[in-house]
């Protein structure tokens, strides 16, 4: 299919600026050397993680790391952010210097002030009361958060996670955790709010052995093996929470060409 002159045109602009681009980037500065100043409590190595913008090795043949003014300036930016979730919310990038190295090179410098970090006022967990007091100590157990603990966003992203799994081994398959944080950038406080919806609790009801017609092993042989394994592994002699690794766990109990199908009913709870 022919290009007409106006599409052409246009091909050829995009090709003209991409090169252009490319050819400004390969004689932009070679950053010589990132400094790092402010920092008494992140060190600088993860701070640079954070970042695009890194010096060049000294090392020879080392590959040449160029200066891009755009990028340093989201750089700044990103060191901010960084701050604020590792709990540091009054953080800033008080000074940058870019300082030329002739011939082909530059010497950046970045000068933080951390401020004091929030820590964790009140923690309140809400939706667990009506659970039995075992299945309440398991999701409370050693959480990642904790008042005077600096509140930090993978900690509270974390402790979501662990309620989350935890309760679903104890069989509430659809549980749900949604959180409330209230920073105070005056006092470094946060007021946290976890709220759980743990739903109803699920059992397994019947579980099944399937076997192939004339196996060599009756599948009553393996349904007494995994009822064994169960014995062993939970100690259960009534109703097993229907915790999807005890499952998986006996399905390898069970092996081709036998298979597990297992009944999930509902169940109320008591506390």
């Amino acid at each position: 299919m022919a290009l007409n002159s106006s599409a052409l045109f246009r091909v050829m602009a995009v090709t003209l600026l991409a090169a252009c681009a490319s050819q400004q980037k390969q004689t932009a500065p070679v950053v010589r050397d990132l400094e790092i100043s402010g920092n008494s409590q992140i060190p600088a190595r993860k701070i640079e993680k954070k970042i695009l913008t890194s010096d060049t090795g000294w090392w020879p043949f080392a590959r040449k790391h160029r200066f891009d003014p755009v990028t340093w300036q989201a750089d700044l930016a990103r060191i901010e952010r960084f701050y604020i979730a590792n709990g540091f919310y009054q953080a800033d990038v008080v000074k940058d210097e870019v300082i030329p190295k002739p011939p082909d090179g530059v010497d950046l410098k970045v000068q933080i002030s951390e401020g004091k970090p929030t820590h964790v006022g009140k923690l309140d967990i809400q939706g667990l009361d009506a659970l039995p007091a075992a299945d309440r100590d398991v999701a409370l157990d050693d959480l990642p958060l904790a008042p005077g603990a600096v509140f930090r966003e993978v900690d509270w992203e974390s402790a979501k996670k662990r309620l989350v799994a935890r309760l679903r081994n104890r069989g509430y398959a659809k549980v749900k955790v949604d959180g409330r944080a209230l920073v105070d950038v005056n006092t470094q406080q946060a007021n946290l709010a976890l709220i759980v919806d743990t739903g109803r609790a699920y059992v397994f009801g019947d579980i099944h052995v399937d076997g192939t017609p004339g196996g060599q092993v009756a599948p009553v042989i393996v349904w007494e093996q995994v009822r064994l394994a169960i014995r062993d592994q939970t100690g259960w002699t009534g109703s097993l929470i229907a915790n999807p690794a005890i499952l998986s766990s006996l399905s390898k109990v069970a092996r081709p060409p036998a298979t597990l199908r297992a009944v999930v009913r509902a169940r109320d709870v008591d506390p």
